[in-house]
């Protein structure tokens, strides 16, 4: 991994990590990016390519039920039916699974790739760009704002004319751009939180 442009994944779940938690948690992602048998894919990979799947053709829920039954007995057992139950039902029938690109936003010490896992068109031709949060911890709002900001200001690369949603698929809860905010407020917030990041993970180079 590029510690110049780090995965969306990794600053969303240092937005959403308690005060005084951040340093112990970068420590922890340092360590597992930097060891081949620990990287996120092993674990999540073969629910979120499921869930690809299901997006496709909602009616394929054996690909889902095939992904958690692979891991019956196992630590992923209990989270991949929470993710399998979340995204059955948060994941509407009307949507109709689009392709959607990947892009890095720019910040102003270090950069972010931004690479959602879905985009979908509703019949009303509304487009949306989805990343999907998996972990246990729910996801506030404070947190998926900064990240919906960068999305939406790389939309150009990732599907023109979308929104940026975020899902919470334990909790089945889409964030959305709060238009109440400022531009100007949410720039500052993901570039603050982009700094203290590589900050940290240079402490453990």
């Amino acid at each position: 991994m590029d510690p110049n442009r780090p995965p969306v994944g990794l600053i969303l779940d240092f937005a959403n990590c308690k005060l005084g938690r951040q340093a112990s948690l970068v420590r922890e992602q340092h360590k597992m990016l930097t060891d081949p048998d620990r990287q996120p894919w092993n674990f999540y990979g073969p629910m979120i390519t499921a869930m690809k799947s299901f997006a496709s053709d909602v009616t394929r829920t054996e690909v889902l039920d095939s992904a958690v039954r692979k891991v019956r007995g196992t630590t992923k057992a209990r989270h991949y039916m929470a993710l399998r139950e979340g995204f059955v039902t948060a994941w509407n029938s009307g949507y109709a699974n689009v392709p959607v690109g990947a892009a890095v936003f720019r910040g102003k010490t270090i950069g972010m790739t931004v690479n959602p896992q879905l985009a979908y068109k509703t019949a009303a031709d509304d487009l949306a760009v989805v990343y999907l949060y998996l972990k246990e911890e729910q996801l506030t709002k404070d947190a998926a704002q900064p990240i919906l900001f960068a999305m939406n200001e790389v939309m150009g690369d990732l599907l023109p004319g979308a929104r940026p949603r975020i899902l919470d698929i334990r909790r089945t809860r889409f964030h959305q751009i709060d238009k109440r905010l400022s531009v100007a407020s949410q720039g500052l917030q993901v570039a603050g939180i982009l700094g203290q990041w590589a900050a940290m993970w240079a402490d453990f180079e």
